[in-house]
């Protein structure tokens, strides 16, 4: 397998704009105590299903009947377990 490093990309040089697509990204886990490891800038829903995040103001919002393949163009500081029904959720950066 080749290293992802070696992968040639034609936009390395293109600076990421705010509707660039993600460069990265990492499975959430839901916590209620745990803040995420880095601020998405979305989340994709894999199973649908309910989402309590919560924003930088420290309010926590429950995102109802998300469904499957859903893109939620949200920036959330935390993922709560509590309410949230919703599995295989990617945060892309």
């Amino acid at each position: 397998m080749n290293s992802p490093t070696l992968v040639p990309d034609a936009f390395l040089t293109y600076a990421p704009q705010l509707d660039s697509p993600a460069g990265a990204f990492y499975l959430v886990t839901p916590s209620n105590s745990d803040l995420l490891p880095s601020r998405p800038r979305a989340l994709r829903v894999g199973i649908a299903g309910d989402v309590t995040l919560t924003g930088m103001d420290g309010v926590d919002v429950l995102f109802k009947n998300c469904y499957a393949g859903e893109i939620l163009d949200v920036r959330p500081v935390q993922i709560k377990a509590a309410g949230t029904t919703a599995q295989n959720i990617v945060a892309l950066l």
